[in-house]
């Protein structure tokens, strides 16, 4: 898989999975990509698949070419690290690999609601914007038990993490911007460091109200760390000029176009 010029992007839709150590969850999140490439293509917009494992090591690799093989109609391609880099360098990899300039950004152990990839992606287009996210449900023994990524971003963002990682992002403005931080300082929380980065850069982040995807809590899937003292540091120091200035934070609703702040 090549590094691409990141400036030169076409229009379209890459989902990105970043692997290490999921095999038993892949089915479930490139599932969901698949129905929505498919979805995609009946209305014309272009998509493809890149799975990135980052030196997995219980036989992720080969069921991955199977899920490869499998689903022949779609455009998927893989990149097998030789040795772990780590979940922001992997999707940086993908960034820079995309053929297409809007990233749906998808951990290995989640997935996303195919037939509303469109919207997103039309307000992507519409807007320009560095990031569109919208709706999660958290799934835990089988049960929706919360909603998340449901309002647009305001002040407590600085204080707490609000906005998952489960979003659509141009990867252009992304890489532009540094892309995710492999900093040692922000690990574990380098989509909160992202989506503030955005948003202290003035870029246009959108919240769509409708479902993107679904997060499963479970007990071998990916965790959470808490939230280092870094990025209050980094970002809490300006948020009042921050928000007297920018502008660039709002809802919109494309079936109804229209844009709430």
């Amino acid at each position: 898989m090549n590094c691409r010029n990141f400036r030169n992007k076409t229009n379209g839709i890459t989902f990105v999975i970043p692997n290490w150590n999921h095999r038993f969850y892949l089915s479930r999140s490139v599932g969901s990509s698949v129905r929505a490439c498919r979805e995609l293509s009946r209305l014309g917009v272009p998509s493809e698949i890149i799975i990135v494992d980052d030196a997995s090591r219980d036989g992720s690799q080969r069921f991955i070419c199977s899920l490869i093989a499998l689903y022949s109609d779609i455009n998927i391609s893989c990149c097998f690290n030789e040795n772990n880099l780590g979940l922001p360098a992997s999707r940086n990899l993908a960034l820079n690999s995309s053929r297409y300039k809007f990233c749906c950004m998808l951990d290995a152990d989640n997935s996303i609601a195919p037939l509303n990839m469109y919207s997103f992606y039309s307000t992507a287009l519409k807007f320009n914007a560095a990031m569109v996210y919208g709706n999660i449900i958290t799934i835990e023994n089988g049960q929706p038990v919360s909603l998340s990524n449901h309002d647009i971003i305001c002040e407590s963002l600085f204080c707490k993490n609000y906005i998952d990682a489960m979003s659509l992002v141009n990867s252009e403005i992304i890489l532009s911007a540094g892309g995710y931080s492999v900093s040692g300082r922000v690990k574990g929380v380098e989509d909160w460091e992202l989506v503030s980065h955005l948003f202290a850069e003035n870029q246009t982040i959108v919240f769509v109200p409708i479902l993107f995807g679904y997060y499963y809590r479970e007990k071998l899937s990916m965790l959470s760390e808490g939230f280092p003292k870094e990025i209050t540091r980094m970002f809490h120091q300006r948020k009042h000029p921050l928000f007297l200035s920018n502008n660039s934070h709002f809802m919109y609703h494309p079936a109804f176009d229209v844009v709430a702040s």
